[in-house]
């Protein structure tokens, strides 16, 4: 999916392995209550010279707003299952589960 091995953890007892296809230098995990829009706006240049991956919280109103920005900004939306890391498809709604950014 990604080429080269790379290990994400969500939580510290809860890694996740996946394969990228270039280097990306560093993931951002954002999480902060209904700010979540305004904190990857002012993340604006960084998303645009650095191409961080984003591990994101999502839930509730404003959700599909934040998600659209950043597929808008060049990022492939994936989700984690029980059956691995799968590409995400934009919802109209939310409840409450962490995404993962990658730049396309």
């Amino acid at each position: 999916m990604f080429g080269g091995n790379r290990s994400i953890s969500l939580y510290d007892d809860e890694p996740l392995h996946f394969e990228r296809k270039h280097d990306i230098g560093s993931t951002n995990k954002v999480k902060l209550s209904k700010a979540e829009f305004e904190i990857l706006q002012g993340m604006s240049q960084l998303i645009e010279k650095k191409r961080p991956t984003i591990s994101l919280e999502v839930g509730g109103p404003g959700s599909t707003e934040v998600v659209r920005y950043l597929v808008d900004q060049g990022y492939r939306p994936y989700e984690f299952s029980s059956e691995g890391i799968l590409e995400h498809e934009v919802q109209d709604y939310y409840p409450w589960d962490n995404l993962l950014f990658v730049p396309a």
